[in-house]
């Protein structure tokens, strides 16, 4: 039942089947020289009809001799050797080749600070730029001895802001540096970055740490208006309380009329400050407020009785209104007293006259009730004790060339007749008749014929006229011849 002639059994005939060193190359097998002895090498056949083991297989076979065996082994880095008996070039080899940074052997390339990395890349050490093992810092090229702020040649911080100690540019350094605010009890606190933090006296109001003000430490000495040394506020305008100065403070100020307090601390604007705030609808303000005469009324918002207001008050003599007093004639003053007036004794406007309460109508030599002249002298008509009235009554002297003539003060001017002898006038002789009878006076006022006018007039029968009053001559006064 066995005898199948399978692969390596019997057929049933009793004889082999095909089987592996029947030196015929089987399905299955590799190889088949009938004697498969061969256990390495390049020609012949292993037992089991496989291909004997060789250098290039991809599998080393230490047995004979192989290192390594990549299936190529070329030679090139990271490879096998030609003849599998050695390898190429490789990290870990001790030697740096290729692109390897560093290679202190294989068992030494742990990659440990100051060794080379596994991979041959690098060794970390203080330089490379990257903060490793017991390094503080690692500027890489740029670590450099004793400047601020860099990295030393050991990987050691130089000069720095945190180290607490106030070096280079630093304003502070306490070693934390955390302090947004230094307060009173703290002198040597410090901000980020070395700098001092915010501190009562710095100049600037730091609201979120409790200052009310700050006007720096040289000013902050309290006062008026100034801050305390903890940066509190002194006494001031707005803190409710009436300080030296001020004349009222409510803690908010911000009344601009009436009862409160105005900003700056000041008394607002109100009625009975004795000033109008016209702003406000007052129209005046005396400070009295009483509605008396020139006055203000209690809420400011009118005026008392007053000259102007056209209603005549008190002592006022009229009020024609605030326009209307404009001291025009017949009218009333700015005072409310009377313009002037027919009947105030004083000439003006149209008036040619003003007696005052004198004034009368139809009485000579008046004024009427209207200013204007009565019956007078002047008035080119003869009336009251008036003897003429030309109207001009300028002349001294009237003669038929002026026949009406009169005199200042309308009386008769010397005239021929007047019994007056006007000599500057040419008269010569005025009896006041005039007749011409001898030793009278002509008409026009010349003397009649007379003894002692130097003419003999025989008709009258004088017998001589010397024209002198010599009475013992040889005539006479009563014009004879004188014959003693």
């Amino acid at each position: 039942a066995g005898n199948t002639g399978a692969y390596g059994s019997c057929n049933a005939t009793c004889q082999l089947a095909p089987r592996c060193g029947d030196g015929l190359l089987q399905a299955g097998e590799t190889c088949d020289d009938g004697t498969n002895a061969t256990p390495y090498g390049t020609s012949g056949c292993a037992p089991s009809c496989v291909a004997p083991s060789t250098c290039g297989d991809g599998v080393v076979d230490a047995r004979y001799g192989e290192l390594c065996d990549d299936g190529t082994n070329d030679g090139e880095y990271g490879t096998c050797m030609p003849g599998c008996a050695a390898l190429a070039a490789y990290c870990g080899d001790g030697a740096v080749q290729g692109t390897e940074v560093c290679d202190d052997g294989l068992l030494a390339n742990t990659g440990a600070y100051g060794a080379c990395a596994p991979d041959c890349s690098g060794v970390p050490r203080c330089g490379d730029g990257q903060i490793q093992g017991p390094e503080a810092c690692d500027d890489g090229a740029a670590n450099v001895d004793g400047t601020y702020g860099a990295c030393s040649t050991t990987c050691a911080r130089g000069p720095r802001c945190g180290d607490g100690i106030t070096n280079g540019p630093e304003a502070c350094d306490d070693g934390s540096n955390v302090s947004a605010y230094r307060p009173s009890g703290s002198p040597t606190a410090c901000a980020p970055t070395c700098v001092v933090p915010a501190t009562c006296g710095d100049g600037q109001v730091d609201v979120a740490f409790g200052e009310a003000c700050d006007l720096g430490a040289a000013n902050n000495v309290g006062g008026y208006g100034g801050c305390n040394a903890d940066c509190s506020r002194g006494p001031r305008c707005g803190d409710g309380s009436t300080d030296a100065g001020e004349a009222c403070d409510d803690g908010i100020n911000r009344t601009p009329y009436g009862a409160g307090c105005a900003v700056g601390c000041v008394t607002p604007p109100r009625c009975g400050d004795a000033q109008a705030d016209f702003a406000y609808g007052e129209v005046c303000d005396d400070g009295v407020n009483d509605g008396a005469y020139d006055g203000c009324a209690a809420d400011c918002r009118e005026l008392g009785p007053y000259c102007g207001d056209a209603i005549e008050h008190g002592t006022e003599a009229c009020d024609l209104g605030l326009f209307g007093n404009d001291g025009s004639y017949g009218g009333c003053t700015n005072t409310c007293t009377l313009a002037p007036y027919c009947g105030d004794a004083s000439i003006e406007g149209p008036e040619v006259c003003d007696d005052g309460a004198l004034n009368v109508d139809g009485v000579y030599g008046a004024c009427t009730t209207t200013c204007e002249r009565g019956p007078f002298c002047g008035d080119a008509t003869l009336n009251g004790p008036e003897a003429c009235d030309d109207g001009r009554n300028v002349s001294g002297y009237r003669d038929d060339s002026m026949p009406n003539a009169c005199a200042p003060l309308c009386v008769l001017p010397h005239y021929c007749g007047d019994a007056i002898v006007d000599s500057p006038y040419g008269e010569t002789c005025d009896d006041g008749i005039n007749d011409g009878r001898r030793g009278g006076c002509n008409p026009d006022c010349s003397r009649a014929r007379s003894c002692g006018d130097g003419f003999v007039d025989f008709d009258a029968g004088e017998q001589c006229d010397d024209g002198n009053q010599i009475d013992f001559d040889a005539c006479t006064n009563e014009c004879a011849i004188n014959f003693e």
